[in-house]
């Protein structure tokens, strides 16, 4: 176990070749303005990017480092971003990276809250510190909207005749510059009145029509907020003063046939905390960082108020800061304990690794309605975007580590919809000259360990496979009348 320094702790912010444009109040820069620094007695470090300029338009920010090279321990990834746990002044410098141009072409809609944006352009990162490839997710780009509310945004292509499959929602590696353009198709117009309150989304407005693709499910409930402070939402009513009809418990099984008018329904009490649900069976967390709890577990959506005590039964592996963070010690287990509203309880197993190269992986498997298609991930970023575009979660599927004897490549087939998975070679060769296209590695798996079954649905023409490491889940897939298609590949 580290003992920490009660003393006032410096940390350092090195641009490494590129400058600061601003300088936040409480940290003082040099002349150059490519070093900052802030003193502390804070337990952990909240790792912001600080405005940070690369010395020329080519390059882009990986992250944080505690070696100039980027060979030390790597901070502020944008795929996780928690925080830095203080004992001893440090040093962070900014690790760069060349980039790839991604392009976006509205296509005649534009940006929702700014109507003048009607295109866009990101600089992505050729190498990420700690990544063998280049990942972007489509669905980290606001959805555009179009003029016409009978215009829905259905997805992004690219073009130039290469690849003109839809991109979203997915996760995308990066081997050139890239433009996508935006595709509309026929939509019903979903009204939302806020009523006594605004949407943040619209930039305050009172108003919000939200266009919902014919066919589809709706994948997004606008959030509209009371002026009262002590009203929070409810849902939608289908007339100006009826009950809460469409909430956020139910709108991901709305599908449109029409346009519509929904009214906002406010609430002065909030719903009781009778229930933690976490988000994964086990946590992994690595050597010497910190994290917020509040992102592993679900309350009730209607739960506004509540206080929440958490407690480790080691602090030698984990221990609880000031303002809520895990913060991992040491190497070993224990289990962490939420209490919500002093009575409610859950405990969540939690499992300390020396780095990144050790923790074991958990890959989930998300499922769409109304189709036969299945789809496994191991970034936890891909599984939220799926879930908030209307993919349903299921379940884990098995764990993996970051590094393996075989790659899982993924493919997707524009014809009938549906994605596939497969680790051998001329597989791979097969599906591609039969026109699947490629979506890149989900995660490497092992030649031996954890036997991952995989099953089939045999009532579907076509279908995607089904894929679990779990003897609880392999009895129930076969109790629903799945075909089980023997070892796929071996997890841990």
């Amino acid at each position: 176990m580290t003992v920490r320094n009660t003393n006032r702790i410096t940390v350092t912010l090195d641009a490494n070749g590129g400058v600061f444009r601003n300088v936040p109040e409480n940290a003082s820069a040099n002349e150059k303005k490519d070093q900052i620094r802030f003193v502390t007695e804070d337990e952990v470090f909240k790792c912001f990017l600080f405005d940070l300029m690369p010395e020329n338009d080519n390059l882009v920010l990986c992250g944080l480092n505690t070696e100039p090279e980027g060979t030390g321990k790597m901070y502020c990834r944008r795929d996780a971003d928690y925080g830095i746990p203080l004992h001893d002044d440090i040093t962070l410098y900014a690790i760069w990276s060349e980039a790839y141009t991604l392009h976006l072409d509205y296509s005649g809609g534009h940006h929702r809250q700014f109507p003048e944006i009607t295109s866009r352009t990101f600089r992505i990162a050729k190498k990420m510190i700690g990544s063998d490839s280049t990942w972007y997710y489509t669905s980290d780009i606001d959805e555009p909207v179009n003029q016409d509310v009978h215009q829905g945004f259905a997805g992004w292509y690219i073009d130039g005749g290469k690849d003109d499959r839809r991109l979203y929602p997915s996760a995308v590696v990066y081997e050139e510059d890239m433009n996508m353009h935006a595709l509309w198709k026929d939509a019903y117009a979903l009204t939302f009145h806020a009523g006594n309150g605004s949407f943040a989304i619209g930039g305050g407005t009172r108003d919000e029509v939200y266009s919902c693709v014919k066919g589809e499910w709706l994948s997004t409930l606008l959030e509209a907020v009371n002026e009262d402070p002590e009203r929070s939402l409810q849902g939608y009513s289908l007339s100006e003063n009826g009950p809460a009809v469409l909430t956020k418990n139910n709108y991901l099984e709305l599908r449109p046939v029409s346009d519509m008018e929904y009214w906002a329904v406010y609430g002065t009490e909030a719903a009781p905390a009778e229930s933690v649900i976490f988000r994964l069976d086990e946590l992994y967390l690595n050597l010497d960082e910190a994290y917020d709890l509040t992102e592993f577990y679900l309350m009730p959506e209607d739960a506004r108020i509540y206080t929440k005590d958490l407690a480790s039964d080691n602090e030698n592996v984990v221990k609880i800061g000031r303002t809520g963070q895990l913060i991992a010690e040491g190497v070993g287990e224990c289990n962490i304990t939420v209490t919500i509203n002093r009575r409610v309880k859950a405990s969540l197993p939690v499992k300390v690794f020396p780095d990144n190269e050790t923790a074991p992986r958990k890959v989930y498997h998300l499922y769409t309605k109304g189709s036969h298609d299945h789809l496994i991930t191991a970034k936890k970023k891909e599984r939220t975007a799926l879930e908030n575009l209307g993919w349903v979660y299921d379940s884990v599927a098995f764990c993996v580590l970051p590094k393996g004897d075989m790659e899982i490549r993924r493919f997707y087939s524009r014809e009938s919809a549906i994605h596939r998975f497969t680790v051998d070679p001329s597989e791979t060769e097969r599906m591609i000259n039969r026109g699947w296209v490629p979506e890149g590695v989900t995660c490497e798996c092992l030649a031996k360990g954890k036997p991952v079954y995989m099953f089939h649905d045999p009532s579907a023409d076509l279908y995607g496979y089904v894929y679990t490491s779990s003897e609880t889940k392999r009895k129930q897939y076969l109790e629903q009348g799945y075909v089980e298609d023997g070892v796929a590949w071996y997890g841990c």
